[in-house]
């Protein structure tokens, strides 16, 4: 959510997802698209070439590419904003070029109904009451996880937009989770 929401705010960022993205497709989009912001989610499921293409860009801003009897080395002015489940997968010279690292804490309570409330409406089309009807009802609940995928999940799903039909979906959920 982090990461789309950046996505949305700068028009000229390029979003790939780590665990689809290879050496030549990131160098390709690079050399293509320039993008001022390059936005890797999944950062650690990426393979070691594509971490290296990640080294020189962020180390000197070169995109380097080698193809038979060609090499060519670009200049660009990109700034990589990446997210990972755990950076413990990644190399330290990788993690070494990124000027900060946040580790996000765990949402609260007023948190999680908030972010559920705001995705749901924005991204989904979810009235805002009922979005936040569902976030309410996943934090509350003792089976289903307090995730916002979740809640997406059972928005997804409902066929109608009431209450009523959230905790519906959400007891077919508790009872099968």
């Amino acid at each position: 959510l982090f990461m789309l929401c950046i996505q949305r705010a700068i028009p000229q960022a390029y979003y790939a997802t780590g665990s689809r993205t290879t050496a030549p497709g990131l160098t390709d989009a690079l050399l293509s698209h320039e993008p001022r912001v390059l936005l890797l989610d999944e950062i650690d499921k990426m393979d070691m070439p594509s971490y290296a293409v990640l080294l020189s860009l962020m180390e000197s801003g070169n995109v380097v590419e080698t193809k038979y009897r060609r090499h060519t080395v670009t200049q660009v002015n990109t700034i990589v904003i990446a997210a990972a489940n755990s950076a413990s997968k990644l190399p330290p010279e990788l993690l070494s070029r990124f000027d900060f690292h946040l580790r996000l804490k765990p949402y609260t309570r007023e948190e999680f109904i908030r972010v559920c409330r705001d995705y749901l409406s924005q991204f989904e089309g979810v009235p805002e009451d009922l979005a936040e009807y569902i976030g309410v009802k996943v934090w509350a609940s003792s089976r289903i996880p307090s995730d916002v995928r979740k809640a997406r999940g059972i928005a997804r799903i409902l066929d109608r937009s009431d209450e009523g039909e959230v905790d519906r979906v959400v007891a077919f959920e508790e009872k099968y989770y």
